[in-house]
Order: C-alpha cells, then structure tokens, then sequence
C-alpha cells in the first residue's frame, strides 16, 4: 500500500519548510506541492488579474513565503516525480462565476484608481501605499474564497488536490503533500476510502510568537517593497498628467 503523507503549512513558516524538508529526506517518490505548474497567460481582458497577481507576487510570494525551490531539488535527488496542483495561476480566475468575476475586477480598479489619486492629491503615500496592497489583494481573495467553497468536484480547489494526490499515489511506495494549512482537512475528506493519508499540521499557529519572530524580517522587506512600487506607479502617473 502506497505510503502518503499530507503536510499542512502556513506558506510563510520557515518551522513548516524545515518540516518538509526532513520528510523529503526519508525518501520519497512523487512530490505534490500547491501552487502552478507554468507561467500563466491571462489575455487582455484579463490584464487587471494579471497586475493583481503581479503585485501580490512582488509582495508576498518573493518576500514573505517560504521558497519550495529547495522541496523540489530534493525530489529530483531522488528521481522522484513533482506534480503541481494547478496548471497556472489563471485557473483561479478561469474557473470563477462570471459574476464574482466582475466584482473583483470593479474591487481592483475601483482601489487601485482610489490608491493613485489618494497619493497624488493628500501626500499620503503610506495610506495609498496600503490602498495599493488592498487593490491587488482583496480581489484575489474574494476569487479564492469563491473557489474554495465552490460544491462542483471539478472546480473545488480541495477536490483538485485531492485527485492530484491520487494520481501521484499510482505506482509510488511514498508520496508527500504539501498544501495550504487551511485546505488541510477538506482534501482529505475528499479522498477516496483505499487512500489512507497521514496528517501533519502546521508546526504552530498563523497566529502565534513564533510565527511572528519568523515573518518579522521578510514583512519588513515586503513592506519596504511595496512602498517603493507605490512611489513608481505615483511618478508615472505623475508623469502621464503633466504630458496629458
């Protein structure tokens, strides 16, 4: 029988990561990790996603989270296969109602538009700085909220990486997962009764001491980034009025 292991995380625990790592060094054969398989493509009416995504991902994902680079070197060590829960970063938005689609596209105009004039008309740069993080942020997570709760199996985010681990299970001795803490106990209620996971929670709380001291230093530099983005996009708008 097919050994799987399925690790919860907190994506910016560097406790979590190190957790991961050891369960990687007693041998596996196929990695499931949650995130995107390619680089996604979002085409022109979905230019406003594809900037949200950007900002979230200067901010957040190259700051904050924990690099899985390190997950996957260890699985090509051992020739194990690495498979990801998403095609692309565009399912999220390709797979949500049209309706809820449109509110988190007015969500992002609506605050980015309110971000610039904020900066450009009170000197506020720290409040439009926030509005700007609000703007890329707030739209992702009504998409991902909406994905998550979706009941359809073929859309339902937990349902996705449940069959994912499937797959990977056929013809492994050791699978490992990783996901989100949060999708923890819904991608187990969906797997098959002949697949008898392993749980691991995440090391501590979202919300604890620990957890603080160790996103101290990469929240300051994604504040630090972010900031420095928001001067950017103040000066070309700057820019665009005086040469309008």
């Amino acid at each position: 029988m097919t050994e799987v292991v399925i690790k919860g995380e907190i994506h910016t625990s560097e406790s979590d990561l190190a957790e991961e790592r050891e369960l990687l060094v007693e041998g596996i054969d196929a990695l499931v990790l949650e995130g995107e398989r390619e680089d996604a493509e979002y085409g022109l009416l979905r230019s406003w996603y594809a900037t949200a995504m950007f900002i979230v991902g200067l901010i957040l994902f190259e700051t904050l989270y924990s690099d899985h680079r390190i997950l996957v070197d260890l699985a090509d060590a051992q020739e194990a296969e690495v498979y990801a829960t998403r095609e692309s970063d565009a399912e999220l938005v390709k797979n949500a109602n049209p309706l809820v689609e449109v509110v988190a596209a007015v969500l992002f105009y609506g605050i980015f538009t309110v971000s610039v004039f904020w900066g450009l008309f009170t000197g506020d740069t720290l409040g439009g700085a926030v509005l700007l993080l609000a703007a890329a942020i707030l739209p992702v997570f009504v998409l991902r909220v909406h994905d998550m709760e979706r009941s359809d199996d073929e859309v339902n985010r937990d349902q996705i990486m449940a069959n994912k681990i499937v797959e990977a299970a056929e013809g492994a001795d050791r699978v490992v997962a990783i996901v989100g803490g949060k999708h923890l106990d819904g991608v187990v209620s969906k797997l098959p009764e002949e697949v008898n996971a392993e749980t691991k929670k995440p090391a501590y709380k979202m919300y604890s001491w620990q957890h603080a001291k160790e996103v101290a230093i990469p929240a300051f530099t994604a504040l630090s980034v972010l900031f420095v983005l928001y001067l950017l996009v103040l000066e070309v708008f700057q820019w665009a009025l005086l040469h309008a």
